[in-house]
């Protein structure tokens, strides 16, 4: 059976919102794991929590997307606590597109922007994350320093779909707003290398 993925919102070249036949079946798994997010346990201002991978294997499968091929040991689950905030970077490495389902998202506070590289000139790459294959992060910056700056796009996700999501520009994202703990599965190609933004959303969307 060819699956159908139907696009909801377009906003190219920094994310494209879409669904598809038993989607859900993915977030209501991962919502199994739910303790682990609860708010008394989610202390750190952000977790990235890589999925065992059998568990990894089996969100894959649940998935039902296409065979390209991905990382069965960096299926993860984003938890992000009320309050918190993750400053401007881009994927590690060459990592450049990711598919991403919100699990758990209970209000409209927290925010996604997304920067061009000359509006993040003044903050240099943390090199020693880069050298780490970790996140091309912004070295040194603050939640103050937002007011600086205005996104070049600029979005709160919500429940009920799926996300390909350019993780090849800076982007951040900001839950300082919320009373909520903010959850987001992410999964990540093989070979990122061979593939980009377009190339994929071409992919899904052929």
């Amino acid at each position: 059976m060819i699956m159908k993925y139907t696009i909801l919102e377009d906003h190219s070249p920094y994310y494209v919102t879409f669904t598809y036949p038993g989607f859900e079946d993915v977030v209501d798994y991962c919502r199994n794991f739910k303790y682990y997010w609860a708010p008394e346990k989610v202390t750190a201002n952000f977790t990235h929590w890589a999925l065992p991978q059998g568990i990894g294997q089996l969100v894959l499968k649940k998935s039902r997307l296409p065979d390209l091929g991905y990382l069965e040991n960096r299926v993860s689950l984003f938890i992000t606590k009320p309050g918190g905030y993750y400053p401007p970077h881009k994927d590690a490495g060459d990592h450049r597109v990711s598919i991403n389902y919100p699990i758990q998202i209970l209000d409209q506070n927290c925010t996604t922007q997304w920067y061009s590289d000359e509006q993040l000139d003044a903050w240099p790459i943390n090199t020693e994350l880069a050298r780490a294959g970790m996140s091309r992060e912004s070295l040194d910056f603050q939640h103050l320093d937002k007011e600086k700056l205005i996104p070049s796009k600029n979005v709160c996700f919500q429940e009920g779909s799926c996300i390909l999501f350019n993780t090849d520009i800076f982007h951040d994202f900001d839950n300082s707003q919320s009373k909520h703990v903010r959850v987001m599965l992410t999964i990540r190609l093989q070979n990122p290398g061979e593939m980009y933004f377009d190339d994929l959303k071409e992919t899904l969307f052929k």
